[in-house]
């Protein structure tokens, strides 16, 4: 193990980069991931651990996690890299995984269009790996590896292929045999769904719902019955909407 003393470190400043800067995380092909549980459960996943930082009062947290390199901190520099409010002393930088396609689906995946919310994107990516979902297609939407993105996920991110897609891409999907099923509050209740072929499930934003060029590629819509409030918010729409299309017999 190496010990960094300096916040003027290069390895330091990269990973710093990592959790603040889209474009170094694009260039390098690596995101970073904070906490010991989510570090370990990537770890276990097979994800590749490029870097570990680690504060020295953490270490033996981290006995048997391997990483291309390792670096001590004292807990002020660990602190300091950290994008939370309450710093868990550990933080790695993770090799992005190979991209979704519509081959790894099984014959169900969800697309998401202009959610750009990451709190609300990494919670949908933690239900997609609860429920088996095991491809994501992201359309306007906003950074898969936003730290904050990476936090909601709770390691879900390890198990579920995500990938940016255009519109043009989008309507090569409409032509593969997919069913394109829509998320819309005037669409059927989803308890009526009846399933039927290979299927993917579009949730738009809170704002705006699906795109106009997406409605006209679907061929069915389908909403949760609610009463109380005018609407959900899109993750939780997207859990309910997931667990029942994954678990209708």
């Amino acid at each position: 193990m190496k010990r960094i003393t300096s916040a003027s470190n290069p390895e330091y400043k990269r990973m710093r980069g990592l959790l603040e800067d889209k474009r170094m995380r694009d260039e390098l092909g690596l995101f970073a991931v904070e906490g010991a549980k989510m570090i370990r459960d990537a770890f276990s996943a097979g994800v590749k651990l490029e870097r570990l930082f680690v504060a020295e009062d953490k270490a033996a947290e981290f006995e048997g996690v391997w990483a291309g390199e390792t670096y001590l901190l004292t807990p002020q520099l660990a602190a300091r890299l950290s994008g939370t409010l309450a710093p868990q002393g550990a933080v790695a930088a993770v090799r992005m995984p190979q991209p979704a396609t519509l081959a790894d689906a099984g014959g169900f995946a969800v697309v998401l269009d202009g959610v750009t919310d990451p709190g609300n994107l990494g919670t949908i990516v933690r239900t997609c790996a609860a429920f088996g979902v095991k491809s994501l297609f992201l359309r306007d939407c906003c950074d898969i590896y936003n730290p904050k993105c990476v936090r909601s996920s709770m390691s879900g991110i390890f198990h579920v292929k995500t990938t940016k897609i255009t519109r043009a891409e989008f309507t090569d999907f409409a032509e593969s045999g997919y069913r394109i099923v829509i998320a819309d509050m005037g669409g059927a209740d989803v308890e009526t769904f009846v399933p039927g072929g290979k299927i993917l499930l579009v949730l738009g934003s809170e704002a705006h719902g699906v795109s106009a060029e997406i409605r006209a590629l679907s061929s069915a819509a389908v909403s949760v019955k609610i009463g109380g409030v005018e609407s959900l918010n899109v993750a939780a729409a997207a859990a309910i909407l997931i667990y029942k299309m994954t678990n209708t017999p």
